[in-house]
């Protein structure tokens, strides 16, 4: 009986903590940048943001005719207001459609 109620403690004390974690503010750290374009070209997909905080990177979705499966390519993750960040199928597949993703 004792074990049973200890863990049960112990699992309420997890949940809590867990809890408080999910409910801290955004830090810096998890800002998104701001001022964002991709566009396409081709096969290549090229995203830059112009201002903000953390980071960003272009997103490819790349098929294969005749393969029902997608195939996701990601370009490099890049600073606001620096380089781009470009990502291409390769030779055989096309482009389906290009986006951004943030961290």
């Amino acid at each position: 009986m004792r074990s049973k109620t200890r863990r049960t403690l112990r699992a309420a004390a997890i949940g809590g903590i867990m809890a408080g974690a999910l409910a801290l503010p955004a830090t810096a750290a998890h800002a998104q940048p701001s001022g964002c374009q991709v566009m396409t070209s081709s096969n290549t997909v090229s995203a830059y943001c112009a201002t903000g905080t953390g980071e960003y990177q272009a997103v490819a979705r790349c098929e294969k005719p005749g393969n029902p499966l997608p195939t996701l390519r990601y370009g490099q993750w890049r600073s606001p207001g620096g380089q781009p960040s470009t990502v291409s199928c390769l030779s055989g597949e096309e482009l389906k459609y290009g986006q951004i993703r943030f961290r």
